[in-house]
């Protein structure tokens, strides 16, 4: 039995919604999780949210913007996303998002101080 499986009652009653899309709709989890993210995301862009109610954005378009998209930058995502196609839209997001990292020596050395490893022993299982 898959771990979604065991999450979806014979009711069908699911843990979320990701649970419920990967087996009702029949989507890997990694789309599940990537259509409730940008519906997520949608709640807090309402221009590109009736755009894309209306159909004049794409469910790959969207996706893309709402990776990046904020309230100042929305209206001109989506003025762009209207003139090009979704392959445009992918990659100006992917480079947008590149540019939003922290871009920080000290930053980056912090994160590197911080890491760390955590083992767990599992007491129930014997050892050999």
């Amino acid at each position: 039995m898959s771990s979604t499986s065991a999450r979806v009652s014979s009711s069908g009653a699911s843990a979320n919604c990701t649970d419920w899309l990967h087996w009702r709709c029949d989507l890997s989890l990694n789309a599940a999780r990537e259509k409730v993210r940008a519906a997520h995301r949608l709640k807090s862009l309402p221009q590109m949210s009736v755009a894309f109610e209306r159909g004049v954005l794409s469910y790959s378009k969207v996706r893309a913007l709402t990776r990046v998209a904020n309230g100042d930058n929305e209206a001109a995502l989506i003025a762009f996303a209207l003139t090009t196609t979704a392959a445009r839209v992918e990659e100006r997001c992917t480079a947008d998002a590149q540019r939003m990292l922290p871009d920080n020596g000290a930053e980056a050395h912090r994160a590197y101080q911080q890491r760390a490893l955590r083992v767990w022993r599992d007491a129930g299982r014997a050892e050999r």
